[in-house]
């Protein structure tokens, strides 16, 4: 799930509620705030007792009793369908996770504070072992945090703009358990030649002391460590901005690799065609991804039972790096991917160039916006469409696409945003939307505990007939 173009707010993360307008650049990911999920990508609230209390917690006991839970079923159910939904573990669950971090507020205080702002200022609520987090999540927090400390890295401060680490991004390759670290730093971007910042360079060097290597043993282990280079401030809640040239790698490899072995319902040595996604720090990452991978699974099985097995030309839009429509390589005649964000495609290719040839001469990937890819004909002639758009819904192009009798005779829709996807389907199903039902759905709890719904859905032209 991800919001409106994947960008972000005060307490930074993906994840509804708005997962960040963040869902990716180009669009520039705004600064962390109330984020569903449990710890990081929420706006922690203080209690009267200056205590934190998260808001997207409030439903951890049974996170089925969510009211979107409840309101999912009953609009399903007016539409004749069961909406069975799908729940995993509560804890260690968030592999990605941006965090805030700002100066502490004592006078003459030096360091920085690591969490969440607290609702309405920007005031940093620290969120230490914080069990919603991957334990690797928690370590890299403890150690930027300790070093920083150490070394006089001061965080950053809202009131003047001074200060030098002004968020920070820790997302986890699952096999490995090592972590792929982003510091958003608050200065320009060094010109060619120049040396970087002088704590900065530091800090990499304490960092890679520090790392544990193999992230087989408790404690840091560093896939990567990145340097985003973000010098706006006062009016700026950008976490990631767009200048050329921002983003340095300071160690390791650019992109974490991430198999999601339970997408095919069998283990990986019997998938002869195992897909290895690739991550960039700069690209939209699902923060449960253990959670999606059962979405992945039912978006293929509803691939292969179109139109009685024969293999299908499908457009995927919002396609982010593949995630989706890389593991339908095996079921379709030929799949059309698009993502508005640049950096998108070259996660795509590499985990693309990596299947058998006959495969990969399927996949064809273009970096447009959705509604350009809907607008200029690309729905037309296929027989099966993707959406998994942000959590503002379909853009309005995309649903006048799809009116057209020559596109798509199904429709699989992934919704991280409920009320955007009742919206949608309303108009899919009005008499003017184009032949549309609804066929089945399902839903899925990707942040535990939070008021939020990943909703997946088939919607089949009238004339399909029956889904099996």
């Amino acid at each position: 799930g991800r919001a409106g173009g994947r960008g972000g707010a005060a307490v930074v993360e993906e994840g509804p509620p708005q997962q960040q307008g963040q869902k990716r650049p180009p669009k520039a990911e705004v600064r962390p705030e109330v984020q569903p999920g449990g710890g990081a990508g929420k706006r922690a609230r203080k209690g009267g007792d200056g205590s934190c209390s998260d808001p997207s917690t409030r439903y951890i006991a049974d996170p089925l009793a969510a009211p979107v839970v409840q309101t999912a079923r009953a609009y399903f159910a007016a539409h004749g369908l069961d909406l069975p939904v799908h729940c995993g573990p509560l804890q260690g669950w968030r592999t990605h996770a941006k965090l805030a971090v700002r100066r502490p507020p004592e006078a003459g205080a030096v360091g920085v504070r690591v969490g969440l702002f607290a609702p309405g200022t920007h005031d940093v609520v620290e969120i230490p072992d914080c069990p919603a987090h991957h334990p690797a999540v928690n370590a890299a927090v403890a150690v930027v945090k300790r070093l920083c400390e150490a070394l006089g890295v001061q965080g950053y401060d809202d009131g003047d703009g001074s200060g030098e680490l002004r968020y920070l991004a820790a997302t986890v390759e699952r096999s490995t358990s090592r972590v792929q670290l982003v510091l958003v730093w608050n200065a320009l971007p060094p010109a060619e030649g120049e040396p970087l910042p002088q704590r900065l360079k530091r800090l990499r060097r304490a960092l890679r002391a520090e790392d544990k290597a193999d992230g087989m043993q408790p404690g840091f282990a560093l896939h990567s460590l990145w340097a985003h280079f973000q010098g706006a401030w006062k009016h700026d809640n950008a976490i990631f901005g767009r200048e050329a040239g921002s983003w340095r790698l300071l160690a390791g490899s650019p992109l974490l690799e991430e198999p999601l072995e339970a997408a095919y319902g069998a283990p990986a040595g019997e998938v002869s065609h195992l897909v290895r996604l690739r991550f960039g720090p700069n690209v939209f990452r699902q923060a449960n991804l253990d959670a999606f991978a059962l979405i992945v699974k039912a978006v293929r099985g509803s691939v292969a039972s179109f139109d009685e097995g024969k293999r299908p030309r499908v457009v995927e839009l919002y396609g982010g790096v593949g995630t989706i429509g890389l593991h339908l390589a095996d079921l379709v005649r030929s799949l059309a991917c698009s993502d508005e964000n640049p950096h998108n495609e070259a996660c795509f290719q590499a985990a693309a160039d990596e299947l058998r040839p006959k495969l990969r001469r399927r996949l064809a990937y273009t970096t447009a916006p959705a509604a350009q890819v809907a607008s200029s004909g690309g729905l037309l002639g296929a027989d099966l469409a993707v959406v998994d758009p942000p959590r503002k819904g379909l853009d309005r192009e995309v649903l006048e696409a799809l009116r057209d009798p020559a596109g798509p005779r199904r429709l699989i829709y992934v919704s991280c945003g409920f009320a955007a996807f009742r919206r949608d389907a309303e108009e899919l199903l009005s008499t003017s939307g184009g032949g549309w039902r609804l066929a089945q759905a399902e839903g899925h709890v990707l942040f535990p505990g939070a008021d939020h719904l990943e909703t997946l859905a088939v919607f089949d032209r009238v004339e399909l007939g029956t889904v099996s």
